[in-house]
């Protein structure tokens, strides 16, 4: 009869570790199979009895849920393949008198269940998106398994480290308590130390010990298609050879994003000391790692963020980016340095939220300025898109309101005032909302709901509550925002502080109802919010946040 085998359930295994992605319920199948798999085996002398690739879908399905419960999963699993490991290599010794090789399967007469560094690496993978309050902990609890030699079957390779430093630079970037992220951020640098420097002890090491190449047939493929195998083999071959194992510009990227988002006090200079020493390193030797714009673009972010420890940001992530146009000049490095559109949005981002507040939306949209002559001008990759006009909006939003001369105009000609007029935060704010309303640029950008909030706010705070153009501007950009299907929570709330009446509010949302207690934009004409997602924070208000963070403005005003 037609038997499945081991390879025929390992390509399922790995369809359902991608499924996974998906659905939860493709891990717990995953993980059902394994069952079915070994019950086959034991009871019908089936030929599928799980191998290493087995367990490591399952656990690749589980890391691949993001799920609270995958932190558990892979903790029992990994055991259990422990657990097998240790009486199979038992086994092994007395059926054919020797030991068995872990670290290097094919030497041996047949191959038995191992927790390798594959095995290790989704482990630690499932940690890291588990989001668990003590996941990083066990994710650099297994490194340091391998690391400090616990176990004779898994080696400290490029997917173990670069897994544990994408779970430290995961947790670093969450919100919770500043020590903790600050740790998090610090441990990821010392281990991106740690990877380079074994990686220069096992250059050392294959230089004294040339070794043979690994036979393509000697690799397990049964577990594979024919592409895997490829990979599989190229990358077996390049940890042999002590290549594949060096930290590149992606592991870089990693532990200078962990720093960027850990948002504590050292998150800035320390990215910014990162940056350096990888530019020293790569001036002094052409073999090591070059930054590229997204290295540049990470730290740029990382003073944006820094706003809140430093009123100088935005100078600072602006000088950086003048001093990417210097390196690309020079020629000391390729065009992978050279600012792009993710630079500049990145810097209008800083003016938009730090500075000493006064030229923040002057500054902002002089950067918008610039790249759309460049753009103009043919250079493709410095197009802006709607985050870089929004920006220019919020920088708007954090500059004081100032005394503007469109005020004193009537409803009926505030909006046939010559931009020139009104050229202070407020007026550069609605020259900027102008032309992506009306594609002056001939971008084809659409404004989202971001952008309607944004806007909707820098009308609350630089036109008098009282003044007809108050009502006639919120009026046209929540008309604008509808027209648009892009009413969601934030729209709403914006709406809410900017409305100078409950009156006015009742009449833009068409009842009175929900002039006083909305609490969805579900409740509103479905048109309205026809292209906002279905995450609840898009669609629902927290109202007790507006009351409290209203009455946080009021004494701020106060």
């Amino acid at each position: 009869p037609c038997q499945p085998t081991t390879s025929t359930f390992n390509i399922l295994l790995r369809a359902l570790a991608e499924a996974a992605r998906r659905s939860n319920e493709a891990a717990f199948e995953a993980e059902s199979y394994l069952g079915i798999m070994i019950d086959h085996h034991e009871n019908s002398g089936w030929y599928t009895k799980p191998n290493t690739r087995s367990y490591s879908h399952v656990l690749t399905a589980f890391a691949n849920t993001g799920a609270p419960f995958a932190s558990g999963k892979v903790d029992g699993i990994l055991s259990q393949m422990k657990d097998i490991h240790e009486t199979e290599k038992e086994n092994y010794e007395v059926e054919f008198g020797v030991p068995y090789n872990a670290l290097n399967p094919q030497a041996n007469l047949r191959q038995i269940v191992t927790p390798d560094s594959y095995a290790y690496a989704a482990a630690i993978s499932a940690h890291a998106n588990s989001g668990g309050k003590d996941s990083t902990e066990k994710a650099y609890a297994l490194l340091m398994e391998i690391i400090e030699g616990k176990q004779d079957y898994a080696v400290a390779d490029n997917v173990v480290f670069s897994s544990t430093i994408n779970a430290l630079a995961r947790f670093a970037s969450k919100k919770g308590i500043p020590s903790q992220r600050f740790k998090a951020a610090q441990r990821a640098e010392n281990l991106l130390w740690t990877m380079i420097e074994a990686s220069k002890d096992q250059a050392v090491s294959q230089e004294e010990k040339e070794s043979d190449e690994i036979p393509k047939d000697d690799i397990i493929s049964a577990n594979y298609d024919d592409d895997e195998e490829e990979e599989m083999v190229e990358e077996k071959q390049k940890s042999k050879n002590g290549e594949g194992f060096a930290a590149n510009v992606i592991t870089y990227n990693t532990v200078l994003n962990a720093w960027a988002k850990s948002d504590v006090r050292e998150s800035a200079p320390a990215a910014e000391a990162l940056l350096q020493r990888m530019l020293e390193d790569c001036m002094n030797d052409k073999t090591a790692v070059h930054p590229d714009s997204i290295s540049f673009n990470t730290v740029i972010n990382a003073w944006a963020r820094f706003h809140i420890y430093d009123p100088n940001a935005p100078q600072k992530a602006e000088d950086l980016m003048n001093f990417m146009y210097e390196i690309y000049h020079s020629g000391r490095l390729d065009e992978s340095v050279k600012p792009d559109a993710k630079t500049y949005t990145s810097v209008i981002n800083a003016w938009a939220r730090g500075g000493d507040g006064k030229d923040n939306a002057r500054n902002a949209r002089r950067l918008l300025d610039s790249m759309l002559y460049k753009y103009d001008a043919g250079e493709d990759d410095m197009k802006p898109n709607i985050v870089s006009f929004t920006a220019v909006l919020n920088a708007a939003v954090n500059c004081p309101p100032q005394d503007q001369s469109v005020e004193s105009v009537s409803d009926e000609d505030a909006f046939d005032l010559e931009i020139d007029e009104r050229e202070g935060p407020y007026g550069i704010a609605l020259r900027t909302y102008d032309e992506l309303w009306n594609d002056s640029y001939g971008l084809r950008l659409k404004a989202d709901h971001f952008t309607f909030a944004a806007m909707l706010q820098v009308i609350s705070i630089h036109t008098a509550a009282n003044s007809g153009e108050r009502r006639q501007f919120v009026e046209r950009i929540f008309e604008d925002a509808c027209s648009a299907g892009q009413v969601s929570s934030f729209v709403i709330r914006a709406l809410q502080e900017a409305c100078p009446s409950k009156d006015l509010l009742a009449r833009i949302l068409g009842s009175p109802k929900l002039a006083d207690s909305i609490q969805s934009v579900n409740e509103l004409p479905r048109d309205w919010s026809r292209h906002i997602g279905r995450e609840k924070r898009f669609r629902f208000l927290d109202n007790r946040k507006r009351r409290r963070n209203g009455n946080q403005r009021k004494k701020h005003r106060n």
